[in-house]
């Protein structure tokens, strides 16, 4: 309980902090910030975090596990957001760009 007390409050700093730095972009550098850019990511990190909190309420942590629930909540997050639309063109050509050889 207190890794997640932890966890809740470090999300909830980062939380505030994010606030206050996009309310004070918009009034001194006058830069919008749609807040349906927010919705899709943030609907994907929910279900991952049920996702991973469902997997560790029955599996034993160990370094094999934790190394799977690692891929597992690459996967589930990238996978909802597959489902929802929530990838650009613009993102996909980015992520070729990184895994391509140069």
């Amino acid at each position: 309980m207190a890794i997640v007390g932890a966890g809740i409050a470090t999300l909830a700093s980062k939380a505030f902090y994010l606030l206050f730095l996009t309310t004070k972009s918009k009034s001194s550098l006058r830069i919008k910030t749609p807040i349906k850019l927010f919705g899709k990511p943030l609907i994907a990190a929910i279900v991952m975090a049920m996702g991973l909190l469902i997997y560790n309420r029955f599996i034993e942590m160990n370094l094999i596990t934790l190394l799977i629930e690692i891929i597992l909540g690459i996967l589930i997050y990238s996978g909802t957001m597959f489902l929802i639309k929530g990838f650009s063109k613009e993102d996909l050509v980015l992520a070729k760009g990184i895994f391509r050889k140069s």
